[in-house]
């Protein structure tokens, strides 16, 4: 009778653990600049961002370790203004603006964090990270021959599959019911990034290895021994500033390579209810 009721009780005791449920609000941009040194051009082609996207965690503790998962997804984008600026010999010959948006995002991650003591623990966290856009109604200014044009619809898209870890340590203060976390790390991060310029039709591929860091803080509210409210605040940057850059056309493949290198930051805020079970 004995055996028969713990083995009822195990899995009860394996999905115990805590769901923590997010509403956050994210502002930050990707950018790229890719150079042709002997030709004396440059461009840089920037991408702005803000929009919110809702994660859920579950998170166990067995012994001294915690684990976590999450997924994260999206639920509304603010339309902000990319910029894709051209220069010769350091001045500026062509400027465009369009409307740009998300058009796809998810996360999932994996956590696993180790206790030091009752305060600190030290943690690594593997994210997989797909990040989209779309330029639309594009108003260009070119300088040289100081031509205006504006090309209606959709003129570009940017696709951005980031591959993360990050290593890092947490330590908390407790105040009765506040509890604060500070939370910094190290980033390193692999970014595949496809451009596709639809109406020159053609696009380019940017494989970066970049290396940056995240600062975090959690203030903690304990409503009651089982739920609590947390405000999350987030600055997350990493950058390659040495990458090569392949361009693709549909006659001939790659026919260029040129250097670049790529820049990401994020600013996040956001709201959490977490509850143990």
């Amino acid at each position: 009778m004995k055996k028969t009721f713990l083995f009822i009780l195990s899995p009860a005791i394996l999905l115990a653990g805590e769901i923590d449920l997010s509403f956050i609000k994210n502002n930050g941009e990707s950018s790229y600049i890719v150079e042709s040194p002997f030709q004396e051009l440059k461009a840089k082609l920037y991408f702005p961002f803000e929009f919110s996207n809702a994660n859920i965690m579950y998170k166990h503790d067995f012994e001294n370790f915690e684990l976590g998962v999450s997924s994260s997804f999206l639920i509304d984008s603010q339309t902000t203004i990319g910029k894709d600026l051209d220069w010769k010999a350091d001045t500026l010959t062509v400027y465009s603006e369009s409307k740009n948006n998300i058009d796809k995002y998810h996360q999932f991650s994996i956590k696993l964090a180790k206790n030091i003591n009752k305060d600190l623990n030290i943690f690594s966290n593997i994210k997989h990270t797909t990040l989209n856009f779309n330029w639309n109604d594009t108003r260009q200014k070119d300088y040289v021959s100081n031509i205006s044009s504006n090309l209606n619809g959709k003129t570009l898209t940017f696709e951005q599959n980031i591959n993360q870890v990050n290593l890092g340590l947490s330590y908390r203060i407790d105040f009765n019911k506040i509890q604060l976390k500070l939370i910094p790390s190290f980033v390193y991060a692999r970014i595949h990034n496809k451009d596709t310029h639809i109406v020159r039709d053609f696009y380019t591929i940017q494989n970066a290895n970049a290396i940056g860091y995240s600062l975090q803080s959690k203030l903690r509210y304990k409503i009651d021994k089982n739920s609590s409210f947390l405000l999350l605040a987030e600055y997350e940057m990493f950058k390659d500033k040495s990458t090569d850059m392949d361009y693709y056309n549909k006659i001939l493949g790659n026919y260029r390579t040129l250097p670049s290198s790529f820049e990401f930051k994020n600013r996040k805020f956001g709201l959490t209810y977490s509850y143990k079970f």
